[in-house]
């Protein structure tokens, strides 16, 4: 009787589980990452399992009992594998921390982006996490305009990320961007430089003013920042469109690392990024920021609840456990997003194509105010370390392809930095790391170098 109640025990608790993973799916799918797949893995076998388990309660005890024993065995080989993952990656991180340490001469901060910002708060700082902002539902019903945000809360402290022990920490400017806000020039004056691209352009990870658009600021002081990580070309578009417009810099600078591609495959996914490839017409964002930062406030107080920020970080560890994060991450099977496998040649090839587009339509919207569009390439360490090449990375050359086609002035770093001594260890502080200040400098040495030979002057002392 004892073991008839525990397999019956079992199987109701495996159809609640069921339900519990088709609830979450139906609350955190949306209309637009809704594919056919998506569907079937998230909506549909968690339905049909639910069923066949409660089911399972109508059948003998023999072929209940082999169901039961058999998805115990899947379940716990899963939670096995997720727990060597987690621990794969708790050792890696063990690692780094160790490695950076030694290479600083200093402790390493080891307080989770959550703990800081909660840290920060609890002592009268209403600091933010920087956060991707494209995960938002977008688009938003601002005032009977639809409208996507490109950045994250404006002057507010903005926690940006830690590989250096320290992290790095700065005030958001008017529109949320890491820009000095004196920097914008008054209305009806003009920039010199502003700048798109993702965390590599925001100055992701070192100190505040070593990020290399902080440095070029000390030549042309109207330098704006317009970067923001987890970012691809379609919203570096859309922040061309919707902020460097008001300031028409005379040099645009396109950042393109190589990770651009995986976020188009994203970015492609939704027509709220699409419209500015096809419509060159801001919709005003910059005039929407106190109505931008409140629906900012609410989704960051919502991401913060969720992932426990004024909690022990244990209760996120436990949350990514149970939901399999780690192990649905690196299957690609996530919620949101592009589900389609990275890799696909064809998908690649699209993106390409795609990227060229936008990058031609960037050419021309900048040229419209007697701009300049200059690419800079940022290489990853994969190009100068014995480490496994990523897909982006071995798409090298048809990006240049495309960029040579558009016709648009290139700034390559990667001979740039091949030129110098052991590259992978000046400017990474580990492979997947963002640039080091060494490395920052350099890009912006050479930028710098680049634009004056483009024509662009530093302004007179």
């Amino acid at each position: 009787m004892t073991g008839r109640r525990i397999l019956n025990g079992l199987a109701v608790f495996y159809a609640l589980a069921g339900l519990a993973v088709l609830g979450w799916g139906l609350y955190r799918l949306d209309l637009p990452s809704l594919t056919p797949v998506r569907a079937l893995l998230f909506l549909g076998l968690p339905l049909v399992f639910a069923g066949v388990m409660a089911g399972s309660l109508r059948m003998s005890v023999g072929t209940r009992a082999l169901l039961v024993v058999n998805v115990s065995a899947v379940v716990l080989a899963i939670y096995g594998y997720q727990g060597y993952v987690e621990a794969d990656k708790a050792w890696t991180r063990a690692a780094r921390i160790a490695q950076v340490e030694a290479r600083t001469g200093r402790p390493f901060d080891r307080r989770s982006k959550g703990q800081m910002v909660a840290d920060l708060r609890a002592r009268g700082v209403e600091a933010y996490p920087s956060h991707a902002t494209r995960f938002m539902p977008v688009p938003l019903d601002i005032d009977g305009r639809s409208v996507t945000p490109l950045s994250g809360r404006s002057g507010r402290p903005t926690v940006l990320c830690n590989e250096t022990g320290t992290y790095t920490v700065y005030d958001a400017d008017r529109y949320g961007f890491n820009t000095p806000d004196g920097a914008w020039p008054a209305a009806g004056g003009r920039a010199a430089i502003a700048a798109v691209g993702d965390s590599f352009t925001q100055g992701a990870c070192v100190a505040p003013g070593e990020g290399f658009l902080d440095l070029l600021r000390r030549t042309w002081p109207a330098t704006l920042n317009l970067g923001y990580g987890g970012t691809g070309p379609l919203i570096h578009l859309a922040a061309l469109t919707e902020y460097a417009s008001l300031a028409r810099p005379r040099v645009l600078l396109w950042v393109y690392f190589e990770n651009d591609l995986e976020n188009l495959l994203d970015e492609r996914l939704q027509p709220a990024y699409l419209r500015y490839l096809t419509d060159g017409a801001p919709t005003g964002l910059a005039a929407l920021q106190p109505e931008l930062d409140a629906r900012i406030d609410t989704y960051m107080e919502k991401v913060m609840r969720l992932k426990g920020y004024d909690r022990f970080d244990w209760h996120r560890r436990v949350a990514d456990f149970v939901l399999l994060r780690e192990l649905r991450e690196g299957l690609g099977l996530n919620l949101r997003g592009q589900l389609a496998d990275r890799t696909n040649a064809q998908d690649l090839d699209e993106a390409v194509d795609l990227f060229g587009r936008i990058l031609a339509t960037a050419r021309d919207r900048v040229a419209a105010w007697d701009g300049r569009l200059v690419v800079v390439y940022m290489p990853s360490i994969e190009h100068f370390a014995p480490v496994p090449a990523t897909v982006e990375s071995r798409m090298r050359e048809p990006v240049l392809a495309a960029i040579r086609a558009a016709g648009v002035p290139l700034i390559d770093m990667k001979p740039v930095m091949a030129a110098t001594a052991n590259p992978a260890e000046t400017f990474f502080l580990y492979p997947g790391s963002h640039y080091t200040a060494e490395g920052y400098a350099l890009v912006a040495e050479t930028v710098r170098a680049g634009l004056i030979d483009l024509g662009l002057a530093p302004p007179a002392p």
